[in-house]
């Protein structure tokens, strides 16, 4: 006897503790692959925000150093270089680290349509219906992997 074979067999509740059973085993994995990913994204954005001021402050620290201790007027082009430079840098520091949340934001959504698709599995194997109904969570399956992968491009 297949094991679908003895899901249609039981009553109703070894058929709700069986789901919740395996509800567990595979929902709980991807509900805590998407709240680490989220996690992740959430404490990049306060390092970077960290990052961001630290390199402001010492640019501006370093600055007015140089301002002291030399002529203005003679290293005028060297200010002006050290300046941009420094702008540059924390311009590519945000954009990088706004990328890197995008990247692990976009992995949790992933995680989440992953576990939708586990539900609507799960649901089917459980509580199967109609050959229609079947059809129609297979798609929803298929479309909530396809999401999934997608986001993880």
């Amino acid at each position: 006897m297949s094991q679908d074979d003895k899901i249609h067999i039981l009553d109703a509740d070894q058929r709700r503790r069986l789901y919740f059973e395996d509800y567990k085993d595979r929902i709980d994995r991807r509900r805590e692959g998407a709240a680490f990913w989220e996690g992740h994204a959430i404490d990049f954005a306060k390092g970077a925000t960290k990052t961001l001021t630290y390199l402001n402050g010492g640019g501006l620290v370093a600055i007015p150093a140089v301002l002291f201790r030399a002529d203005p007027r003679d290293v005028k082009i060297q200010l002006i270089c050290a300046a941009a430079s420094l702008i540059a840098g924390l311009v590519f520091v945000a954009i990088a680290q706004g990328g890197a949340f995008f990247v692990m934001a976009r992995r949790s959504e992933a995680e989440s349509e992953f576990q939708n698709q586990e539900v609507i599995l799960l649901a089917s194997v459980h509580y199967p219906g109609s050959a229609e109904q079947q059809a129609e969570r297979e798609k929803q399956a298929q479309q909530s992997h396809n999401s999934a992968n997608v986001k993880q491009k």
